[in-house]
């Protein structure tokens, strides 16, 4: 089997939704036959001992452009206009003669439940406590992973894996990291686009005044109304150009938050008390905070804190696109002498100045929320190496080791 048709098999089995129902996706019995091969064959392997999982990279050749497709049906289909669109979009798809697939398996005999993902997406389930449904013939897709496994874990026996995946895995399945002032090397139009909005000066009034979270004790206010944190906000949303300044202050914040406030706009607000305590017995189940709408990673906050020395404001917003739009917020209420920090302050700062290490994840993984890929390191910022000057980019970049299976040791029982 080829890779295009592999890829096809991961497409179709990473996404269909036989996890979400209770009959289980069911496969020929050929392929339930290979699947405990496979098994077989990693139990020759030292699991994972947190989770009672494998991980190995399997290869398979890239074939000809007519394993990619049917030039003629793809032209019918109005996807390609000419032979060469046809074969430039093969080599881009495939640019490299062998390709490197990811698989990681696991089980739970406990359950009877074993796993397995290739290429990061879930594409084989085994569950004994679903029943089975019509089977699919995957037959061609699971003997081609039995006979790459089992290449994989002859070549951890004979001890070739190391060098074999050292040498070739291509640089976009590793992870590591690189410094964002080598990013900007590589691509000055990225630099220039993330400071297009802010001044110079701007940059060093927040690395001389940010303070971070928590805020130091002697800042603080001994009061807070609903008024206060509107104007709070109108005050940001001047400084970063919204639209609708004119407009009075609580409206600006109904124009530009979340919406779902927890009763916050419902507020007498001119009152200490009534601020007090919705703030003690609202019923945390919206984002009042939340006063520049984004997604969950990509907006911006602007939280009411308080302790026993009084009130003061705490702003977030850590995504790279929001970093400029947060800064100013920031800057505007400490121009305004109110007692303000800033979450994450130090990376942030780290991001202006280009020492911000970039967490580099593999082709596959979604580059968000990747902070387990980089264990012991203060990673906030996520990406895939870019398909425009890789490779120049991944001499910048610290690689992580690439894992090597160890055998299991005689004796020891799967």
């Amino acid at each position: 089997m080829k890779a295009p048709e592999i890829k096809h098999y991961i497409s179709w089995l990473g996404r269909v939704g036989y996890r979400n129902i209770d009959c289980s996706f069911s496969y020929d019995e050929a392929s339930y036959g290979a699947i405990d091969r496979i098994f077989r064959l990693l139990y020759r392997l030292e699991p994972d001992p947190e989770h009672n999982s494998w991980e190995l990279w399997l290869r398979a050749e890239r074939g000809t452009i007519e394993d990619f497709g049917s030039f003629e049906d793809l032209r019918e289909d109005g996807q390609v206009e000419s032979y060469e669109e046809f074969e430039a979009w093969w080599r881009s798809e495939f640019p490299e003669e062998v390709e490197w697939f990811h698989f990681s398996a696991g089980e739970d005999q406990k359950i009877g439940y074993r796993a397995v993902f290739l290429s990061h997406n879930h594409v084989l389930e085994v569950d004994c406590r679903k029943e089975r449904s019509f089977p699919h013939d995957i037959s061609p897709f699971t003997s081609w992973l039995e006979e790459a496994v089992r290449d994989a874990v002859q070549a951890v026996e004979d001890g070739s894996y190391p060098k074999l995946v050292e040498r070739n895995l291509p640089v976009w399945h590793r992870t590591g990291t690189v410094l964002r002032r080598d990013l900007w090397k590589v691509f000055p139009e990225w630099k220039e686009k993330f400071f297009q909005n802010i001044s110079r000066q701007e940059v060093d009034e927040f690395l001389a005044s940010a303070a971070g979270y928590p805020l130091e004790a002697n800042r603080r206010l001994p009061s807070m109304t609903a008024n206060d944190f509107y104007h709070a906000c109108a005050l940001g949303y001047r400084a970063m150009g919204y639209a609708g300044t004119e407009k009075p202050d609580k409206e600006q914040y109904l124009l530009h938050a979340d919406g779902r406030d927890e009763g916050l706009s419902k507020l007498d607000g001119n009152s200490p008390d009534a601020f007090d305590r919705w703030l003690k017995e609202r019923p945390r189940i919206g984002h009042p905070w939340e006063v520049c709408r984004g997604g969950n990673s990509t907006h911006i906050d602007c939280i009411v804190c308080r302790d026993e020395h009084g009130y003061y404001l705490a702003v977030a917003g850590l995504a790279e696109t929001r970093t400029v739009e947060a800064i100013h917020f920031f800057l505007a209420l400490h121009r305004a002498d109110i007692p303000v920090c800033i979450r994450n302050a130090e990376e942030l700062k780290a991001r202006l100045t280009g020492e911000e290490p970039i967490g580099i994840v593999p082709e596959g993984v979604l580059p968000a929320y990747c902070h387990a890929w980089f264990p012991g390191e203060r990673i906030v910022d996520f990406m895939n190496l870019p398909l425009e000057r890789r490779d120049e980019l991944a001499n910048y970049c610290r690689w992580q080791p690439i894992p090597v299976p160890r055998l299991k040791k005689d004796g020891e029982s799967p």
